[in-house]
């Protein structure tokens, strides 16, 4: 339409950079920094009548820090403290107990499976305490969410209406806490998760005030799930299975499941 950017033909020229650095202080300690750049050079090759702010905002110049954290062990615990990326469960792109780290999700598709997944600067702490058992901890001090598609941009779910994201500050009151209790052995690995958090994935909501217009909202949920994987001859089997409270309302559960098997 007259006024919209133009997506047809080439829409997209990015150049992009990796920095991986990596330092060992002591032979328990170590750190890491990941930076990746980019820019969009389509938005001076192409006429940029129509692009919005947020669509320029987003991919014209990009500069995302992928992890930055400093890992050591105490004692018979490893800790892990800053910009992490922690998978949790066994499902690789189905993601059902796999709540800690939101998605990229601004190119739906396009997106390389290694990058899909964000950064969140939490604190993580690891242990054993029996054997083939483990355990996980974890604080989340920043309170991120799924980067959706720009208003504007080519992704975009709503036309050229322009909804608004409430999203959940950074504060102590907003921290997110993660725990898992693992078994491996005889074949098989077992995994029982709990997470106080908010939902990656908003909801469009309705705020009294602008009735007619929703808004994306971010739910405070409590998640409870289990996660298996076990292989028999040569097939890979993985199962997961999540119960989720406090979806629009305390009164509102949902319970998700996932079942699957590859070749190994």
């Amino acid at each position: 339409a007259t006024g919209q950017y133009d997506f047809r033909g080439l829409s997209e020229l990015t150049l992009g950079v990796d920095l991986h650095l990596e330092q060992t202080f002591t032979d328990n300690w170590k750190a890491r920094l990941a930076f990746q750049g980019s820019h969009d050079f389509i938005f001076a090759l192409d006429s940029s009548d129509g692009a919005t702010d947020e669509y320029r905002d987003d991919f014209e110049y990009q500069f995302i820090l992928r992890e930055g954290w400093l890992a050591g062990h105490l004692a018979d615990v490893s800790v892990k403290f800053g910009s992490q990326i922690m998978t949790w469960g066994s499902s690789d792109t189905l993601r059902v107990v796999d709540v800690v780290n939101p998605l990229d999700l601004r190119r739906p598709g396009l997106v390389d499976i290694a990058e899909l997944r964000l950064p969140v600067f939490m604190t993580r702490l690891d242990g054993r305490f029996s054997p083939g058992f483990t355990w996980t901890a974890a604080i989340g001090h920043e309170s991120k969410v799924d980067w959706l598609p720009a208003w504007g941009s080519d992704f975009y779910p709503f036309g050229l209406i322009k909804l608004p994201e409430d999203k959940p500050d950074t504060s102590l009151e907003n921290q997110e806490f993660f725990a898992r209790i693992g078994y491996s052995g005889h074949q098989w690995d077992l995994s029982l998760h709990l997470a106080k958090h908010f939902a990656n994935m908003a909801r469009p909501a309705f705020d009294a005030s602008r009735p007619n217009v929703p808004i994306l909202q971010h739910d405070r949920i409590f998640t409870a799930g289990m996660a298996a994987t076990t292989v028999w001859k040569d097939w890979l089997y993985k199962a997961e299975l999540a119960y989720h409270s406090g979806l629009g309302s305390p009164d509102n559960p949902r319970l998700r499941a996932f079942a699957g098997c590859c070749p190994r």
